[in-house]
């Protein structure tokens, strides 16, 4: 039988209504925000660049909107969900996204992870020993590492210079040259996959590492020309190109998930990177 309300009783008295503004002023939630430390510290931007010296980037907490986005078949199909969800959070709509560092956007993820799901991480880590599987709940918070900055690594990489332009330079042990480098960009990273995936489609060698070293390098004895450093990357001893990219890997500002870790079947004890798997995001995927 449906419920009658006292209004529709014949000489009811009307209940009083709360008065609009009121249930307006309710229901307007306000989404939190919070600052993100940025690995760089804002130290590798260009001086017309939004982030320059900036050392925090402000972001909102991640909404259903933003679940949406993460969820979108299209943009899953894409590649470029993240990055749709990190513009939409992201409060500096000044700040292109495919210009961030690629460690400063690592950390952006992390912190959208955090704000939108927590900092239980269910993931499986593969022993570095013996690599058998071991499934880990991982905290996010206290897995998060800052890792690099040329600045933290001077003293132990005396080899390391800083140029006129605020960036490494490197003189490479087998040619001599001296090649200074800088920190790749989201747009850098999309770059370099979209040419491997043209070199396969076309059945054509692959040219990752160069292409890496290509968008990595940016000038040779002080020459930003680029068909010199391009010239120069196609002809560079193996050495020097594995030089550059151990150098590289331990100077570049970025954060980092570890964990402590102990295998089960090997007893293996140490330090272990986190994997990010479609499990940060997408848990029931």
């Amino acid at each position: 039988m449906a419920r009658t309300r006292n209004s529709d009783k014949i000489g009811a008295v009307p209940e009083a209504s709360a008065p609009a503004s009121s249930v307006s002023n309710e229901l307007n939630f306000v989404t939190p925000t919070e600052f993100v430390d940025l690995p760089s510290g804002g130290n590798y931007y260009p001086e017309d660049h939004p982030l320059h010296c900036k050392d925090t980037i402000e972001i909102k907490y991640m909404t259903a909107k933003e679940e949406d986005i993460l969820n979108s078949e299209v943009l899953l199909k894409k590649g470029i969900a993240i990055d749709r969800m990190l513009e939409s959070i992201m409060i500096d709509k000044q700040v292109p996204l495919e210009e961030l560092l690629i460690g400063d956007k690592n950390a952006l993820i992390v912190a959208a992870r955090i704000s939108g799901y927590g900092t239980e991480y269910p993931v499986v880590i593969n022993c570095p020993s013996c690599m058998e599987k071991s499934e880990l709940e991982v905290d996010l918070e206290e897995a998060k590492t800052l890792s690099g900055a040329v600045k933290d690594n001077m003293g132990n990489l005396e080899e390391v210079k800083i140029s006129d332009n605020n960036l490494p330079v490197l003189s490479l042990p087998r040619s001599g040259v001296e090649v200074e480098i800088r920190f790749l960009t989201s747009k850098d990273e999309s770059d370099i996959d979209k040419a491997e995936k043209m070199a396969q489609k076309h059945k054509l060698p692959p040219s990752q590492l160069t292409n890496l070293l290509k968008k990595m390098i940016y000038s040779v004895n002080g020459n930003t020309d680029r068909a010199v450093v391009n010239n120069f990357v196609s002809n560079m001893p193996a050495m020097d190109s594995k030089y550059i990219r151990g150098v590289y890997k331990i100077i570049n500002p970025t954060l980092k998930l570890e964990h402590e870790f102990v295998c089960s079947s090997c007893s293996h004890d140490g330090t272990v990177e986190v994997p990010i798997t479609p499990a940060f995001f997408w848990p029931d995927r």
